[in-house]
């Protein structure tokens, strides 16, 4: 049975060393106070959307500062947990949170401004290139394959390390459903989530070799023979930098364990493992074929990244829509 918790701090946004364990989280805060100089240049880039897109475009962040060294970069986003001890980051801000920011860092300067949005870009619709890259390419700077980056504190580690070693199996991470916050009772997206029935199967078979650690908002189905751990995204994030398997779908736990140079087992529906997805991953693909699925809606939305239940097509099984046995292959059982 699964213990009653969850993980309802990942509404609000927000081990041992992991690579990007970061010792000067608060140094490198203090180094962006105080006002800017009139000669100081910077660069605002922008990434709207949820936190695996944003962990995404810290990968694109290593590629800006390649090309644009003598800036001070600007990020303006939603999710301040990703970017918090980035030595790249001068400074973070949330979109309408920005008081003052034309005065300060515009006016009478030569800003670079990078304001695109990635999801209405051609190379998005025709799935040409992985998301970081799209990011570049929109304003083109080069992409050398740059990988995600998150940088925890020590303290966010040695919690992690501690619920690890309370556990008496290897711990594996699993995040079977994902998304934003489920909204007008919508917990399950066809077009990425695995069906319940499958992940509890996989949970219950997983749960005899591994403990397993369920991610999820309170609002998603809760897995038995699952541990629910109540953090917030950065204790999350140090537990999966810390776990010895995964299991994701499309969401934001790829990203953050590619932060760490982490393979993950990750199940795809529709979301297309090139352009969202890791080549050092196990990337298991549905087994029903939805290359005539035509998300047409999407070309006319701001921001087209999931269709909705009217337009699951109508030969889609979701209880059928992977091998297990090809899943559960890729962990030492």
């Amino acid at each position: 049975m699964a213990q009653k918790s969850n993980l309802s701090s990942l509404a609000s946004a927000p081990v041992q060393d992991g690579p990007n364990t970061d010792q000067n989280t608060t140094s490198n805060l203090a180094a962006s106070f105080g006002p800017p100089s009139k000669d100081d240049k910077f660069l605002v880039f922008s990434v709207d959307g949820g936190i695996g897109k944003n962990i995404a475009a810290t990968a694109s962040l290593k590629a800006i500062h390649k090309k644009y060294p003598d800036r001070k970069i600007l990020v303006l986003g939603s999710w301040p947990d990703v970017w918090i001890g980035n030595p790249l980051v001068y400074r973070f801000f949330r979109p309408g949170m920005t008081p003052y920011f034309y005065y300060d860092f515009i006016k009478d300067r030569d800003t670079i401004i990078l304001r695109h949005e990635p999801y209405l870009d051609e190379d998005y619709f025709y799935r040409r290139k992985f998301i970081g890259e799209i990011f570049c390419s929109m304003y083109d700077i080069p992409f050398d394959n740059e990988q995600p980056q998150i940088y925890l504190t020590q303290t966010e580690h040695e919690i992690a390390a501690n619920i690890i070693r309370q556990q008496p199996k290897p711990v594996l991470i699993i995040q079977p459903f994902g998304g934003p916050v489920p909204q007008n009772g919508l917990t399950y997206s066809w077009y990425r989530d695995l069906a319940f029935p499958i992940a509890q199967n996989l949970a219950n078979i997983l749960s005899q070799k591994y403990s397993v650690l369920q991610l999820r908002y309170k609002e998603q189905p809760e897995l038995q023979n699952t541990l629910q751990v109540d953090l917030p995204l950065r204790g999350a994030m140090a537990l999966i930098a810390q776990s010895s398997e995964r299991l994701f779908i499309d969401s934001f736990g790829q990203h953050a364990a590619q932060a760490f140079a982490l393979k993950s087992t990750v199940c795809w529906v529709g979301t297309s493992s090139k352009v969202f997805g890791y080549d050092s991953n196990n990337n298991i693909q549905t087994t029903h074929d939805l290359s005539q699925y035509k998300d047409v809606d999407a070309l006319f939305e701001q921001f087209p990244i999931g269709p909705q239940p009217h337009q699951c097509p109508n030969n889609f099984n979701p209880e059928t829509a992977f091998n297990q046995e090809e899943i559960l292959s890729t962990f030492k059982l």
